[in-house]
């Protein structure tokens, strides 16, 4: 793997999240970073909120990744990652790269490095603590439905 980054699966919580999602949103604000999630076959949402400091994030669209795609093939699998979106990376050259840019004074706050493979994005973010994540009530149409005034 680049930069001998391990990757690993992450389940932040304990529900089936098989399957793939697309990033509907990313949002920074004074109350926290939010990701929400709309699995691309059930419609099912979750939040992901990180309600304090995040020391970065970047977004890049899939399609830009294909190195990435080639180097978890290679080191674990197609199937590692083709019907799953949440990953941590320990050894990230990201979080490396963000140490550098402070000249290593986010260490002490043992950041890590969570990855959410999106169908469009991929997002990176580097927090210092794990994220809240719920599974949202199906309450609103799946996006790109129609719908019909009656």
């Amino acid at each position: 793997m680049n930069n001998n980054e391990i990757w690993h699966r992450w389940e932040p919580i304990k529900a089936d999240l098989n399957g793939n999602y697309y990033i509907d949103l990313v949002e920074q604000s004074h109350k926290g970073f939010r990701v929400l999630l709309e699995q691309e076959d059930t419609a099912q949402k979750i939040e992901i909120l990180f309600t304090g400091l995040v020391l970065a994030y970047r977004g890049t669209e899939e399609g830009v990744r294909f190195h990435l795609f080639t180097l978890l093939s290679e080191e674990y699998g197609t199937e590692f990652y083709a019907q799953w979106t949440f990953f941590k990376v320990e050894n990230s050259s990201y979080i490396k790269w963000v140490s550098g840019e402070c000249y290593g004074v986010v260490d002490n706050l043992e950041p890590m490095h969570f990855v959410i493979m999106g169908l469009d994005l991929v997002l990176d973010i580097v927090a210092s603590y794990e994220p809240q994540v719920t599974i949202l009530p199906a309450t609103a149409p799946k996006l790109g439905a129609e719908t019909t005034d009656e």
